[in-house]
């Protein structure tokens, strides 16, 4: 499932859907975070209302930063163009709040959908009778994702520690190397 190709997908992001040009939530142009579990992209002030959402509903990452093939395939099967025009497909009333909007059944359908979509090809039937109904805890629905993205963060955080304890290591060798150098003077 799981790989560890990362790559820098600011190009291939922007390109693949002109839509991905402009906030999917407000419509600014060139956002620079995604929200991965919708595979959109929204800008910086959106990005801030969709991290309080927490990360069941709204993962954010900035673009700029580092995705492996899993997180990168959300937004090549998303997209806002994608992600818009399925909002309006599912009647969802977007003079709703973005908290709102966000915990609709219809959202979470959509979230389960693209999940679903990423994993094994298949679309899932929609499972809810009013769009525009709040689920009454939305974070049950994706708690799978939320494991794989604190496995993520714990993983990058270990690479971190070992890409310092490699340059400190190397830094350590050069010291004593140049204090026996000069000890030989």
């Amino acid at each position: 499932m799981k790989q560890n190709n990362f790559v820098s997908p600011e190009n291939i992001i922007y390109n693949l859907d002109p839509g991905n040009r402009k906030c999917a939530d407000c419509g600014s142009e060139n956002p620079t975070e995604v929200s991965v579990n919708h595979g959109i992209l929204i800008c910086e002030n959106c990005a801030i209302v969709h991290s309080l959402l927490g990360r069941s509903i709204s993962y954010v990452r900035p673009i700029h930063s580092e995705w492996d093939d899993y997180l990168l395939s959300f937004i090549l099967l998303g997209g806002n163009s994608q992600f818009i025009k399925k909002l309006e497909d599912l009647k969802v009333n977007q003079e709703l709040s973005v908290q709102e909007k966000y915990s609709t059944y219809a959202l979470d359908y959509y979230r389960r959908n693209l999940k679903s979509k990423v994993l094994d090809g298949k679309e899932i039937p929609i499972d809810y009778q009013n769009p525009n109904e709040c689920i009454e805890n939305p974070k049950n629905s994706f708690i799978e994702f939320e494991d794989y993205i604190i496995q993520d963060d714990i993983k990058r955080e270990e690479e971190k520690k070992k890409e310092n304890m490699t340059e400190s290591m190397i830094n350590k060798a050069i010291e004593e190397k140049q204090k026996e150098i000069n000890d030989n003077k």
